[in-house]
């Protein structure tokens, strides 16, 4: 194993592999699980990252209604409706933060979320 890895007693080594749960559907926390994944692959590690709750909301294509019941319905209004409606976990400001990182992103020139999920699935994760 190399110096950085950490061994805990009763697992076994890692095997240049990487799994990510990505749970949260927040703009910032979703860069960082698609940063790791994408990175991660890149370097030829096996890669996956598996989505499930509000993380559902960086895949998810649009809203859902056609045969759900009411409490379902008002979940799914609730919801993102998709990666380009997700809101900072922090400093939100009423809709504009996400707005404001994604004028950021542009002027710096920096990948954004749509960028690092396609590098991440070129890549194989």
């Amino acid at each position: 194993m190399g110096e950085n890895t950490i061994q805990i007693e009763g697992f076994p080594a890692p095997k240049n592999k990487l799994r990510i749960i990505c749970f949260s559907g927040d703009m910032d926390k979703a860069f960082a699980v698609l940063t790791l994944a994408s990175t991660a692959a890149s370097m030829g590690m096996d890669t996956a990252v598996f989505f499930t709750f509000w993380g559902l909301s960086l895949i998810k294509k649009n809203r859902k209604f056609k045969g759900k019941n009411l409490i379902q319905k008002m979940m799914e209004v609730m919801m993102p409706a998709g990666i380009d409606s997700l809101k900072l976990s922090k400093m939100n400001f009423a809709g504009l933060g996400p707005v404001l990182m994604k004028v950021l992103m542009k002027q710096t020139k920096s990948p954004n979320l749509h960028d690092l999920l396609e590098a991440a699935k070129e890549a194989g994760s």
